[in-house]
């Protein structure tokens, strides 16, 4: 058998690694991920004994990585929906609140409801509940102060 075990090892290792998750379902999905790349490693092992064909059972693990891809994890999902009473149909539907996140530059008022990592907004056509004003930071920096120092008290001389 002449197999370079290095290079099956190496795209076998590349089929394992599957990063860890932040969320329980990004773990399970990663499991799941895992556990099918395994399986594939195991039947490119097996076929490379049997047949010593070591650039068919390469093409079998890396065709496993291409059928298996990493999930992504998801740290924010923002997205704007049509109207008013759509933001409220979907926090209803997941179980959470719309409240008014401020206004936009033009004075619109911007809602949204947040569950997870997902929030959903809505700009809508009333003026929002204050207006946006931008005041530069620099307009309020005081005048430089001029400097009053004391004159240090005369030290006699010594005599």
């Amino acid at each position: 058998m002449n197999i370079d075990t290095a290079a099956l090892l190496a795209t076998a290792r590349d089929a394992l690694a599957v990063p860890s998750a932040a969320t329980a379902w990004g773990q399970q999905r990663r499991d799941e991920v895992k556990l099918a790349r395994a399986t594939a490693v195991q039947r490119a092992l097996d076929y490379a004994l049997a047949t010593d064909d070591q650039a068919g059972a390469v093409e079998m693990v890396e065709e496993a990585i291409a059928a298996h891809p990493v999930p992504y994890v998801c740290a924010c999902d923002l997205e704007e929906v049509p109207s008013l009473a759509d933001l409220k149909r979907w926090a209803s539907v997941h179980d959470t609140s719309v409240r008014c996140l401020g206004a936009t530059l033009e004075g619109l008022a911007v809602y949204g409801a947040t569950k997870g990592p997902i929030t959903r907004v809505t700009i809508t056509d009333h003026p929002g509940p204050h207006p946006v004003v931008w005041k530069s930071p620099l307009a309020a920096v005081p005048a430089p102060r001029a400097e009053t120092r004391t004159p240090a008290p005369a030290v006699p001389a010594a005599s």
